[in-house]
């Protein structure tokens, strides 16, 4: 959403290195190193057996870069969007949205149970808290309240930042509570989700199974009312049916092909509709037949009596 206005309230911004123009390690980037990027992103463990293994990589707002030399990119897009680039000094830009996608999938999914949401797009990938108020002093004391998960956060626990604020729109104010997890270990995550919630992660997990449980029982016991539901519309159709038929029989109707059914020769058809079965009368013509009635040959369509069963005297 794209608010009119925005009033920032707590924010903590992410460090940045010092932007490096020329190329600070200059030994090639190996082409296996560059398809593992290109196929599955970069993760946290990865980037530091780069470092260690003598590569430069720093760490910006939005992005960090692989430094060493890399002559091409077979492929830009990462997860459908381009994430890389192959900068001028042949070192290779990495966007965050490609670093430890499936720990921060693992963040969000656990996260969604305890009242956060997820904003996924070709630059971001976090979870953020969001509450609408009619009053601009309602959202602001969210925005407190915000803060004081904001204050159980060892951010060193990752790269990132947050921010806390009161948006505007259409009239109303948005509490508004965005975590930027750019890059964590695995051995954090758990952490940084307890520190989040404010429980341990084995009372996080009983709590998304138990959610899951009920929502998997609300969901079983809809499928069963419907395919009740269903069985039971069968049933009373089938049976509006066998006294449609047993009527025309005893009117002296007896069923026939329409195809047998001679020209200028009225007959019966049994029309079915969403909720039930119908009769409506019809002529044969020279080449297809017309309903008798002027209502019913404005709302049937007569060509799909092609072939069909129908009822003559």
């Amino acid at each position: 959403m794209k608010y009119s206005t925005i009033e920032k309230m707590f924010a903590a911004n992410n460090f940045c290195d010092k932007k490096h123009k020329l190329n600070t390690t200059l030994k090639p980037i190996c082409l296996d190193v560059v398809d593992g990027i290109e196929r599955f992103g970069i993760t946290s463990e990865r980037i530091n057996e780069l470092s260690a293994d003598g590569f430069d990589i720093y760490k910006y707002q939005t992005q960090i870069t692989l430094h060493g030399l890399c002559k091409e990119l077979n492929d830009e897009r990462i997860f459908g969007y381009k994430c890389l680039t192959l900068n001028n000094n042949q070192s290779i830009g990495i966007k965050y949205i490609a670093v430890d996608a499936e720990k921060k999938h693992t963040i969000c999914d656990k996260l969604s149970y305890f009242g956060w949401w997820t904003k996924s797009s070709s630059t971001e990938l976090h979870p953020f808290m969001m509450q609408r108020f009619k009053n601009g002093n309602d959202a602001i004391i969210q925005c407190n309240e915000y803060n004081e998960i904001a204050k159980r956060i060892d951010r060193s626990l990752f790269c990132g930042s947050y921010s806390i604020y009161v948006g505007t729109w259409m009239g109303m104010y948005y509490a508004v509570f965005d975590l930027f997890v750019d890059a964590i270990i695995e051995e954090n995550v758990n952490i940084l989700l307890g520190q989040i919630t404010g429980r341990t992660i084995s009372e996080i997990d009983s709590i998304i199974t138990a959610k899951d449980a009920e929502k998997k029982a609300k969901d079983d016991a809809w499928v069963a009312k419907y395919e009740r539901e269903r069985t039971n519309e069968q049933e009373r159709k089938k049976a509006q049916k066998v006294q449609i038929v047993e009527s025309l029989k005893s009117k002296g109707y007896h069923e026939v092909n329409s195809m047998d059914v001679l020209k200028n020769t009225k007959f019966i058809a049994i029309i079915e509709s969403y909720d039930c079965f119908k009769t409506v009368e019809y002529l044969k013509t020279a080449r297809t037949c017309k309903p008798v009635d002027d209502w019913t040959m404005k709302n049937n369509n007569v060509y799909n009596l092609f072939n069909k069963s129908v009822w003559v005297k």
